[in-house]
């Protein structure tokens, strides 16, 4: 895989020219009040410890040592040396869009991402995803410009109000909550329903 950072802006960018293999968001290991915020995960998970425990586990079971991993923003809430625990813990390598639960760019590297953003382009073919953490932040240009936006944030509650419709109809909520999956998804088949072909 060819990988550049590029700075845009101000904004670190990372421009990937393959498809990941599998794209997650919105894991919030160690945030002790997840699974009462987030209705769908109490029905899987009682405890945050069980939450971790079965996201790690679903990681794993689907997400080989050498695949490429999208996180698309708030990997984990908690002190730094835990962030490390979690990461180690994980399987493949990870490209991280920060999200705004987690900690800065040096930290994060710290803690064994692979790569760290604030923004992710990829580039399939003729086909571009934009990637970032929160959809407010995609621009109209992003959203006329490439064939999709892929976020977290959101938690499958829908697009807060002034976000334009022109974002909306391409954006894809990536976050757990709303693909209603434990563990990452194939990039394919986010990208695929996003697009309207299933």
């Amino acid at each position: 895989m060819n990988t550049r950072t590029v700075i845009h802006r101000g904004v670190d960018s990372l421009v990937i020219d393959r498809a990941p293999d599998w794209v997650i968001s919105d894991t919030h290991f160690g945030h002790a009040n997840i699974v009462r915020y987030c209705q769908w995960r109490s029905t899987w998970a009682h405890s945050i410890d069980e939450h971790d425990h079965r996201i790690i586990s679903e990681w794993n079971r689907v997400v080989a040592p050498e695949d490429l991993v999208l996180h698309l923003g708030d990997f984990a809430l908690c002190h730094e040396e835990r962030l490390s625990v979690y990461r180690l813990s994980l399987n493949g390598r990870i490209i991280l869009a920060r999200g705004n639960h987690d900690r800065s760019t040096s930290a994060m590297r710290r803690c064994h991402m692979d790569w760290v953003c604030s923004h992710a382009m990829i580039w399939i073919g003729g086909d571009s995803w934009s990637c970032r953490h929160d959809p407010a932040m995609f621009t109209l240009a992003e959203a006329m410009g490439n064939t999709g936006l892929l976020h977290g944030h959101c938690h499958g509650n829908g697009y807060a109000k002034g976000i334009p419709p022109e974002i909306v109809r391409k954006a894809r909520d990536c976050s757990i909550d709303a693909v209603q999956s434990i563990g990452p998804v194939r990039f394919s088949d986010v990208t695929r329903r996003a697009n309207g072909k299933e």
